[in-house]
C-alpha cells in the first residue's frame, strides 16, 4: 500500500510519521484490498485535524477527526476508518452471497 502524508501549518516529525504508518499498516491487516492512502494532518489555531482518504476497489473511503492533540486526532480518524473498512468489507461479502444464491 502506498502512503502519502501531508502536513499543513506545521512540520511533520519522524515520530509522528512513523506513528501514522503503523496505524495504517494495522488497517491493511484488516483489509488487504487497499490501493493507496493519503493522510492530511492540519493545525488550525487550537484544533488538530487528521483526515484519511483511502482508495479501495471502486471506492474512496474518507474519515476525519478533530481534537486538541494530533495523536488523538490520528487515533480517532484511524478508528473511524477501521469501522468503515469493516462495513465495506461486509458489503462486499453480502454482495457476493446475493450473486451466488
Amino acid at each position: 500500500m502506498k502512503i502519502e502524508i501531508t502536513a499543513r501549518n506545521f512540520r511533520l516529525g519522524i515520530k509522528m510519521g512513523k506513528y501514522v504508518e503503523e496505524e495504517l499498516n494495522r488497517l491493511e491487516k484488516l483489509y488487504d484490498g487497499i490501493i493507496d492512502c493519503q493522510v492530511i494532518l492540519e493545525k488550525i489555531k487550537n484544533d488538530n485535524i487528521a483526515e484519511i482518504i483511502m482508495r479501495v476497489y471502486k471506492k474512496s473511503l474518507v474519515t476525519k477527526d478533530t481534537s486538541e492533540e494530533m495523536f488523538k486526532s490520528i487515533d480517532g480518524a484511524a478508528e473511524k476508518m477501521r469501522r468503515r473498512l469493516k462495513k465495506y468489507k461486509q458489503k462486499l461479502r453480502d454482495f457476493d452471497h446475493e450473486i451466488l444464491e
